[in-house]
């Protein structure tokens, strides 16, 4: 977030669906870039959704727990993925919520990591593919960049701050 009004700076590429599902053969946002100058003007995300963190848990325990030690690395990993569905799927119960879990240091440890998933999300601006994605992937991974890879995306939710679907009557996420 670069503002308080629900304004994110983030890679070319993440905008991308928006940017696409906004062109037209008239109107190639592709290849011309876009601008809006006001909000009234922002372009409908088309699915696009931004994920905010809210809180970490240590799960080691649980994912390890009753795992027999006479099992091979196949069945290890199948009782560690069981474990990691049933954490996420009892987190995801909380409205607005996506979770999932991080395996650390080679599944050593594991946490779960729970985000609010904010669905109403406007294209604000975004250059032309051609500086965007200038230099292709060779440039995204060495320094200086040469590329313009950024857009500008903002964040909504219904009147009274929870997550909401698209709908003009939504306010920037604060």
């Amino acid at each position: 977030f670069v503002s308080p009004d629900g304004l994110l700076l983030t890679n070319h590429h993440c905008a991308f669906e928006a940017i696409q599902r906004n062109s037209t053969p008239e109107k190639d946002l592709v290849k011309s870039g876009y601008f809006a100058a006001t909000r009234s003007e922002e372009l409908n995300g088309h699915g696009i959704r931004v994920y905010v963190f809210q809180q970490q848990t240590d799960v080691t325990d649980q994912v390890l727990a009753a795992m027999p030690s006479d099992i091979s690395d196949f069945e290890r990993l199948r009782f560690i993925q069981s474990r990691e569905k049933e954490l996420v799927a009892a987190c995801e119960k909380k409205p607005d919520t996506r979770c999932w879990v991080s395996r650390n240091n080679n599944g050593l440890s594991f946490v779960l990591l729970e985000n609010l998933e904010l669905r109403d999300v406007r294209l604000v601006a975004a250059p032309p593919r051609a500086l965007g994605e200038f230099g292709g992937e060779t440039d995204n991974w060495h320094w200086p960049r040469h590329s313009l890879d950024f857009s500008l995306i903002r964040a909504y939710v219904a009147p009274d701050g929870s997550p909401a679907d698209y709908s003009p009557d939504n306010v920037p996420y604060s």
